[in-house]
């Protein structure tokens, strides 16, 4: 697979519906996937400079822009791409966050990896005003696997963790399940 339009700084992809949105170090790229062996440009959302994990949900994706990275990021942020009209996708709003990082999302139910402020999880259906229904204390988060039964995997200095999150957004307290120490502290610089 090649995709012309893109450069060498690729984050992420992420497949929804028919569309492939792809994260970069400078922006997110959405491409038509209806021929998955001949992906087609449709357009790109420009952002600073920052590393850049993107999902998708709906008429909306989530972007988040980290500093102190290999990406030479300068803001710590969490971006709201208005992807309805794709052909004119573009950021709708921005939140302040710690030092963010890999992210997830399943019915509303947003999930952020926010450095030394744990692993955020925050109601999405109105996503011009989240509210955060949830914190995870987890130390230094680096993504989050959410599979379709909410039960998670969530990279940290420390190892992977393994949570349940069935119950969102009734249920806000949440035990951990199990965990692989590791010493994944190469992973954060």
């Amino acid at each position: 697979l090649k995709i012309e339009q893109t450069r060498n700084d690729i984050e992420t992809i992420y497949a929804y519906k028919d569309k492939l949105f792809l994260g970069s170090r400078t922006g997110a790229y959405i491409y038509d996937n209806t021929n998955p062996e001949q992906p087609t440009f449709i357009t790109k959302v420009v952002h600073t400079v920052s590393c850049d994990p993107i999902v998708v949900e709906n008429d909306r994706a989530y972007v988040t822009l980290r500093s102190n990275n290999s990406c030479r990021g300068a803001t710590n942020q969490l971006d709201i791409i208005d992807i309805e009209d794709i052909k004119k996708s573009k950021i709708i709003k921005s939140y302040p966050m710690t030092n963010p990082a890999g992210l997830a999302i399943k019915d509303n139910n947003l999930f952020i990896c926010d450095g030394s402020a744990g692993l955020k999880i925050f109601d999405a259906k109105d996503s011009l005003n989240l509210k955060e229904i949830a914190k995870v204390s987890i130390n230094n988060p680096l993504d989050i696997i959410l599979d379709n039964t909410y039960k998670g995997i969530i990279v940290s200095q420390k190892g992977l963790h393994q949570y349940d999150f069935s119950g969102l957004p009734n249920k806000t307290d949440f035990q951990e399940l199990s965990t692989i120490k590791t010493e994944a502290s190469d992973l954060f610089n």
